[in-house]
This record gives structure tokens, C-alpha cells and sequence, in this order.
């Protein structure tokens, strides 16, 4: 069965991204259902609102479903303050995830409002999407000079959808950490984090394996922020049997993560391992 396909647009003042929007879609033979616009509660972004509402009337659907950026305590007017942003994020999450549950097609197009819109929404999609859905851009000016008129392509308009990549996170965790959190995206998120790091720790304690004892022990002094000298002092050996010992801490990095062979590692390693023995102290 062909599922039904929703737009999801971040909307500023500009009403006609969404239309031309549409009229691309249509190009491509996608039959858009309804269209859900995610608005702010400024009077210019209003406005644009009411005209996207009455040429979407005036072209007998999709339906329009918009949906204002607040709660029952706050109404976001703009995005100045990291409630804001929260409110912001939590709208998307949860609109894109009842898509989702549907069984539809997401498409998002992230062309309008202000760029903290575009961002949140490009992290809504990491979290939520799958194969199926599309991330879309909007590159088109043929309107900029008739705002309030020109709501379509016409002949000779210079109009393009752009794909944007998405990267999406696991999707068999992600499903687990929405049945867990359900529509707190902030958890979600931090959950998705967690698993990151437990599997990267994985690696870190399998790459520490594969060293040398004596390399073992340089690379936990490396860990603690002390130079060749400072851990040639503490190992009560040379500097130059601890320089070809981190060299060969370099080398094993490079081949054990796939990196190219003169890329600089010691910043990196320094970093990872630190934070690897914060959270192991026992190696």
C-alpha cells in the first residue's frame, strides 16, 4: 500500500516556499496530503501564514494544518532564549513523530523561518527518519520582488528542490528510546549519546589491547597531559625509547581507526583517552 505523503514546513515570511514547494513536489509525482506549517507568533510570519492558508484553499488542498511554536505557559513571537529553542524542538519531534507513527512519508523542508529552525529540524530528522523520507531545500528568487502576488512556477522561473543529506541514528535504538521517552526529544537524544559513547569505549578498550604493555602505560601517561619528557621522567627510561613508543601509538591509531598514514593523531588521542580513563579508571 502507498503511503500517504506529508510536507513539513518551518515557516517564516515568505508563504511561497511552501507553494512552489508543492508545485516541485508535484514534478516529481509525489501527491501531497497535507501540508503542516511550523510557525512563530510574529505578525509578519502570521501573515505570511493567512496567505499560504488562502492559496492552499484557493488550490482546493492539501489540507493545512499549522502549528504555532508554544505551550500553555509560552508563545515563541521569535527565538531568543534557549526556552525558545526547546519549545522549538520539542514541536518538530513531535510532529514529525506522529508522521511517523501514521505510517507516512515525511517530507521536510527546511527552506523557510529562521536558520535555529532549519537546525532543529535537520536534528529531527537524524532521530526520526528513515529511508523513505526526504529533507528538503529551496533555491528560487523569481518572487523576491512580488512577495505578496507570485505563489507559483511560471515558464522561464528558476526553481530546484535540493536533498539534503540526512544521517540518520540507529534506527532499531531509536525506535527503543521513543517507546522509553516518548515525546521528550532532549532524553532521546541523551540516550542516543550514551549507546554512542558505550560503543566507542568498546573500541577505545579494544585499540588499549592491542598495544604493548610498555605502549599501554605511555598512552595512559599521554591521557593524563604529559609530554615525551614528563613521561620519560616518570618511567625513569630515555626520551627517545618514549618518542619511538608514542610513534608506534601513532601508527597503531591510524591503522586501527582507519585514518590516512601522516594524519595528526595526538590531540585526538590525548582527548578520547582521557575521557576513556575518567569513565575506567582500571583500563
Amino acid at each position: 500500500m502507498k503511503k500517504q505523503e506529508v510536507l513539513i514546513a518551518t515557516l517564516g515570511v515568505s508563504p511561497q516556499i511552501v507553494t512552489i514547494c508543492l508545485d516541485l513536489l508535484a514534478q516529481q509525482t509525489v501527491q501531497v496530503e497535507e501540508v503542516v506549517s511550523i510557525y512563530t507568533a510574529n505578525r509578519q510570519v502570521k501573515t505570511a501564514l493567512a496567505q499560504l492558508d488562502a492559496e492552499l484553499q484557493r488550490m482546493g488542498g492539501p489540507v493545512h494544518r499549522p502549528v504555532l511554536i508554544g505551550n500553555d505557559k509560552k508563545v515563541v513571537q521569535d527565538f531568543l532564549t534557549a526556552d525558545d529553542a526547546t519549545l522549538l524542538l520539542q514541536i518538530l519531534y513531535r510532529e514529525v513523530k506522529c508522521q511517523k507513527d501514521m505510517q507516512r512519508r515525511v517530507h521536510l523542508l527546511i527552506a523557510g523561518g529562521r536558520r535555529v529552525m532549519s537546525a532543529y529540524a535537520l536534528v529531527v530528522a537524524q532521530l526520526l527518519f528513515d529511508e523513505h523520507d526526504h529533507c528538503w531545500h529551496l533555491f528560487s528568487d523569481f518572487w523576491q520582488n512580488d512577495r505578496s502576488c507570485k505563489m507559483h512556477i511560471e515558464p522561464g522561473d528558476y526553481a530546484v528542490l535540493v536533498p539534503v543529506p540526512v544521517l540518520r541514528w540507529s534506527p532499531m535504538v531509536m525506535r527503543d528510546a521513543e517507546l522509553a521517552f516518548g515525546d521528550d526529544p532532549w532524553q532521546v537524544i541523551a540516550h542516543q549519546q550514551e549507546l554512542q559513547q558505550r560503543e566507542r569505549d568498546v573500541h577505545l578498550q579494544a585499540f588499549l589491547k592491542s598495544l604493548p604493555r610498555a605502549q599501554r602505560e605511555v598512552a595512559r601517561l599521554m591521557a593524563e597531559g604529559l609530554d615525551n619528557n614528563a613521561i620519560a621522567a616518570r618511567r625513569h627510561t630515555s626520551p627517545n625509547t618514549v618518542t619511538k613508543q608514542v610513534s608506534a601509538i601513532y601508527a597503531e591509531w591510524r591503522v586501527f581507526f582507519g585514518l590516512p598514514e601522516n594524519a595528526p593523531v595526538r590531540d585526538r588521542i590525548v582527548s578520547e583517552l582521557a575521557g576513556y580513563f575518567a569513565r575506567h579508571p582500571d583500563g
